[in-house]
């Protein structure tokens, strides 16, 4: 064990720059997790593997940015390591560096729901299919159930199919949201409708419901069917 040890310091020591403060650019990093992820770490080197591990990824959020694929790779292998909160902070820094990447909150939604984080991963989760619908990234979605209505609906449509089946909350959303189709469109207005039904209802303000429930049904009538039963077993439990 103690030899193993020796030997891999050694290996280790040539890879990384005696001085941490120096900037490492994106094809040296590249190389380095290369070695990573082909040294064989045996169970008494774990220490050391995600010492090594964190260093990539600090050396990750301290160069110009990096490429997505190699910024996915680094926040999968602290995923797996696990390493849940460098992998958030991987993507916190990202997002400075590049505020406008929409796969960014999809790696963060399931970094929280690993980490335990699970009501800041579902208003993550209602926020990017309704602001950056991407069909790729959804297998990042902790929640199965989620998954499976992306491919029955879309995307688009997890959050409000999220709230009726009961997986999902309502949460208020940005005014502005820059729609990429009809569909996507619908499935924004639809949202907004349930959000403001379920107001209306707690308020007393059941005419303002019942028009709510009118445009679901005009927009998405399998989902007002849903919505319907939802309410209807509400009634029953009093």
């Amino acid at each position: 064990m103690l030899e193993e040890a020796l030997v891999a310091c050694e290996f280790w020591q040539s890879k990384i720059p005696a001085q941490p403060d120096i900037q490492v650019d994106e094809g040296r990093l590249s190389l380095l997790l290369h070695d990573f992820i082909r040294y064989p770490f045996s169970a008494p080197l774990s220490g050391l593997k995600k010492a090594l591990l964190v260093h990539i990824a600090e050396s990750a959020w301290n160069t110009n940015p990096i490429s997505l694929p190699l910024l996915e790779t680094i926040f999968d292998l602290l995923l797996a390591l696990p390493d849940l909160p460098s992998a958030m902070r991987l993507v916190q820094r990202r997002s400075s560096q590049s505020p406008g990447e929409k796969c960014l909150p999809y790696l963060m939604g399931q970094a929280q729901w690993r980490n335990g984080d699970k009501n800041e991963a579902r208003a993550n989760y209602i926020r990017v299919c309704l602001l950056h619908p991407d069909t790729a990234y959804c297998k990042r979605i902790e929640i199965d159930r989620a998954k499976m209505q992306a491919q029955q609906h879309g995307v688009t449509w997890i959050p409000a199919c999220g709230w009726i089946f009961g997986f999902l909350p309502l949460i208020s959303l940005p005014e502005n949201i820059r729609t990429q189709s009809e569909d996507h469109q619908q499935a924004v207005a639809v949202y907004r409708l349930l959000c403001l039904s379920e107001t209306a209802m707690k308020k007393n303000k059941l005419q303002v419901s019942i028009r709510c429930r009118k445009e679901i049904k005009t927009m998405k009538p399998d989902l007002y069917e849903a919505y319907f039963r939802l309410l209807k077993q509400r009634k029953r439990k009093g």
